[in-house]
């Protein structure tokens, strides 16, 4: 169910009914504490899927409409919402029915490969 610890902290995320707007929420097993960290701009009313993506607290975003398209996103810097930072967006990517986190797995590996080649 936790696929993204990082930073010492389990991260999910959660829908505040009363604002209809997503967020992230973290337990950090150090100090014991919850807390919430905010979605990139303009996806906090999207589904969103947690992951690491090299080191960092990534989110994805798979819109199934007419113009399917998958976006990652990953916080740079823990914590600091203005870190959000785009690295991948596809359409038409040819997946049909996507399971998201599986094309994160294999786009991190194609990045891996991409970079064993240069």
């Amino acid at each position: 169910m936790f696929d993204s610890f990082v930073c010492g902290s389990i991260h999910w995320v959660f829908r505040d009914e009363d604002t209809c707007v997503n967020g992230i929420g973290s337990f950090n097993f150090e100090n014991e504490q919850f807390s919430h960290l905010s979605l990139p701009p303009r996806y906090d009313e999207d589904d969103v899927t947690l992951t690491v993506f090299e080191g960092c607290l990534g989110v994805s975003f798979f819109n199934t409409s007419s113009d399917p398209q998958l976006e990652i996103w990953v916080m740079k810097e823990y914590g600091n919402r203005q870190s959000w930072t785009k690295q991948f967006t596809g359409k038409n990517l040819g997946f049909g029915n996507l399971y998201v986190p599986s094309a994160l797995d294999f786009l991190e590996q194609w990045i891996d490969l991409d970079d064993e080649q240069s």
